[in-house]
């Protein structure tokens, strides 16, 4: 595939968004969705939450609101999409998914007593949770930290924080969400195929598939310590969903030391196929806890699918040898405006100089 870039503008600065002091992470997981721009907001000293601003005639508005979710662990991964389901209602066309499965952290013990599961500390964003403080947990083994067990919540009652697993959301104007569906729709106790797991440190892909009328969810299995793979899953509803099962990639992945850190999927218009933008990047683990590391060959792939499946890698952009991890620019949107197909990308990631910059792609003979 010959593609072809060119740089529009950058549209966002993400440093520009408070006067309050930031994390280096400030800015996360950014995505567009009809006239809106989602981020991560990771102050300082307080809790992670979800804000916006508007596009308005090629200019980014900041809101007064600008706060969307807070309070909630959904906003670790929390991912808008514009549900084009003929059968969905007008005020619930806007949807977003997230929630991250937690509960009294993970402890170096094999096989915990309920006295040590009980005296585990709360994962800091559940801090003044009551629910949290009396929830019943489930243990499960670590399949990336070997020695140690996670202390997870039960994934079968509602949790106010979204703490439990993957929820689905509802909205009528992309700013006041409410849960879709009162309990989670996935978890970590979700089965997978292939003895894999299913992950939730990831922005998700979700997207209405009018090939097969369903909807489609990309998210990340953790297979161990180094290497992060994807998992795809399908629902007519957006509560059940079919096994998650891993992606197959051509070339053949690397399941000694390959990452594809989240998918970045989308149908691509104007033709049955699916198009996926995911950031890549191989990982050497040099010593037995893992913080000693060496990453390299980071790139984004270029990566087309028929059946949503078996994707055949086409071509790398945004090659990065810089030797850091996730160093390279992310892709984090893709839709086509005014007969181009545009890219947005977060470029600057973890840098202090974190933003969102446009490009419109030329895709070339599609095979």
């Amino acid at each position: 595939m010959n593609i072809k870039l060119h740089k529009i503008k950058e549209i966002f600065s993400f440093n520009n968004t408070s006067p309050q002091s930031k994390s280096i992470i400030h800015g996360q997981y950014p995505h567009i969705v009809q006239d809106k721009i989602y981020w991560q907001s990771r102050l300082n000293n307080s809790f992670v939450s979800v804000e916006y601003a508007t596009i308005e005639n090629d200019s980014v508005v900041m809101s007064k609101e600008g706060t969307v979710l807070t309070k909630s662990l959904a906003c670790q991964n929390f991912r808008v999409f514009y549900d084009d389901n003929p059968a969905t209602p007008f005020d619930e066309k806007w949807k977003a998914i997230g929630g991250y499965h937690v509960g009294r952290s993970s402890i170096k013990i094999t096989n915990p007593t309920k006295e040590q599961i009980i005296n585990s500390p709360l994962h800091q964003e559940l801090t003044g949770c009551k629910v949290s403080e009396s929830a019943s947990i489930r243990t499960l083994q670590d399949v990336v930290w070997k020695s140690e067990t996670k202390l997870l919540f039960t994934d079968d009652d509602p949790h106010p924080r979204h703490a439990n697993g993957l929820y689905v959301f509802k909205s009528k104007d992309g700013i006041k969400w409410k849960n879709y569906h009162p309990a989670p729709v996935l978890s970590a106790f979700t089965p997978c195929k292939d003895e894999v797991s299913f992950n939730f440190d990831t922005m998700p892909s979700i997207f209405y598939d009018h090939n097969n009328s369903e909807y489609v969810l990309y998210s990340r299995s953790n297979i161990k310590l180094g290497v992060r793979h994807v998992l795809c899953s399908t629902s007519k509803d957006l509560i059940t969903w079919s096994v998650p099962k891993l992606i197959k990639k051509n070339p053949e992945f690397l399941f000694s030391c390959e990452n594809l850190y989240y998918m970045g999927a989308y149908r691509l218009p104007g033709t049955k196929k699916y198009i996926a933008f995911p950031a890549h990047f191989k990982n050497d683990i040099l010593n037995a806890d893992g913080s000693q590391r060496r990453y390299y060959d980071a790139k984004t792939l270029v990566m087309i699918s028929d059946d949503k499946y078996n994707w055949d890698v086409k071509a790398e952009i945004f090659l990065d040898f810089s030797n850091g991890h996730l160093t390279q620019p992310h892709v984090v949107s893709f839709r086509k405006e005014e007969e181009k197909y545009i890219i947005y990308v977060h470029e600057g990631f973890m840098t202090g100089q974190s933003k969102l910059v446009k490009y419109s792609i030329e895709l070339g003979e599609i095979k």
